[in-house]
């Protein structure tokens, strides 16, 4: 997400507190034996037809995979593993 210009300091303020939020709140899940996949919608708004398929393939990987904890974003459409267990 971008910073909007005006207030900056306070839009980063706030997206911080989401990110540490988020990581809190995805460590709970995962402590209560849940598994835990982001797909960020911009990763599916603008993908092509065929990048739609091989994140679906990527899903459908992870669902059947050990892992515990993926994210797919529009910046990389492979399994990012962006979380750190130890915050």
């Amino acid at each position: 997400m971008r910073i909007p210009l005006s207030n900056s300091m306070y839009w980063e303020t706030k997206l911080q507190r989401n990110r540490d939020r988020d990581v809190v709140n995805n460590k709970i899940l995962m402590e209560m034996g849940w598994r835990v996949l982001i797909i960020w919608e911009c990763a599916l708004k603008y993908a092509s037809a065929s990048s739609r398929i091989e994140i679906l393939k990527k899903i459908e990987s992870w669902v059947t995979s050990a892992q515990n904890y993926d994210e797919i974003s529009h910046h990389d459409h492979r399994l990012n593993n962006q979380i750190d267990l130890n915050a």
